[in-house]
């Protein structure tokens, strides 16, 4: 996720940001928080000013959806079987981004010796 960190005031030409995460560096970084919330601290100062600047955020981190399929047959396949994911598009989600928007295709063929299916890949 970018951020980007808007500065105005003081004097503009010698405005620095630091943060508090000392991995985090400029005015648009790149956030990669942990699952759960974050909290991200920018001090602004521009070297003249005796009182810095300083902005808080939080972001929050959910984790990733997950989902699981439990296929029976009444009679198994000979050779194998496919199935495929509906795309995220048309799953309940407030928040998918159009590139999960693709279906995914899954493909189990019997393995050689003919006692279980394997995963193409």
């Amino acid at each position: 996720m970018q951020v980007t960190l808007n500065a105005s005031g003081g004097r503009p030409s010698t405005h620095f940001v630091s943060w508090t995460n000392p991995a985090i560096v400029g005015y648009t970084p790149t956030m990669n928080p942990l699952e759960g919330i974050t909290t991200y601290s920018a001090i602004l100062s521009d070297g003249c000013m005796l009182v810095n600047d300083t902005i808080s955020f939080k972001l929050k981190k959910l984790p990733p959806i997950r989902a699981t399929w439990n296929i029976e047959y009444k009679k198994p396949p000979s050779r194998g079987f496919s199935f495929v994911v509906p795309p995220a598009s048309i799953l309940p989600s407030r928040s998918a981004s159009p590139s999960t928007c693709v279906p995914k295709t899954y493909i189990y063929i019997k393995n050689k010796k003919n006692t279980s299916y394997e995963k193409q890949t």
